[in-house]
């Protein structure tokens, strides 16, 4: 249910992402603002419902995208130059 949630934060936010990094993201959130017990939901639910707590998780994800893909690049660019030697 709460990845309902967030999958609706993000369809707001505009950001269109494959189904392991939307886990892998989900996975992140919760952990980094503590979202954990039975109540994962209306956690993740009121904590949007804040602005303050809101535009912290977005901006988290924003920040966590960029590394995401930061990462991405680097680990091709690595591919590309094993390919080459």
């Amino acid at each position: 249910m709460s990845m309902e949630v967030f999958e609706r934060l993000l369809e707001e936010m505009d950001i269109k992402i494959g189904r392991k990094i939307r886990e892998d993201l989900y996975r992140s959130v919760i952990r980094e603002f503590t979202i954990i017990g039975a109540s994962e939901c209306e956690d993740l639910e009121r904590m949007l419902g804040d602005p303050y707590d809101r535009r912290a998780i977005e901006d988290y994800i924003r920040f966590a995208l960029g590394y995401m893909k930061k990462v991405d690049e680097e680990e091709k660019r690595k591919e590309k130059m094993e390919i080459h030697v």
